[in-house]
């Protein structure tokens, strides 16, 4: 179920902030939507309980996601271009 919550938390965000038709059905969608199913997996192997919070939660890491993992692999890119 929190996978399904995620995938929506996913898709709310790419409504939100699609600007055309073209844009909501590009492969920038489908990568969020994977992610945000990953991201799902993720969360019910951590957390068992079903309960609102939960779900609501489940919805806003589908949200957010893929933005605070671009944020981290942007940052490690700048830590390891340095040294490397």
């Amino acid at each position: 179920m929190f996978v399904l919550y995620s995938v929506m938390g996913a898709l709310a965000y790419r409504l939100a902030w699609s600007k055309s038709w073209e844009e909501l059905v590009s492969y920038d969608t489908t990568r969020h939507l994977v992610i945000g199913a990953i991201i799902g997996v993720v969360y019910h192997t951590l957390y068992f309980d079903k309960g609102f919070p939960d779900s609501v939660m489940s919805f806003v890491a589908g949200w957010m996601g893929v933005d605070f993992l671009e944020a981290v692999v942007e940052r490690l890119g700048r830590l390891f271009g340095k040294v490397v």
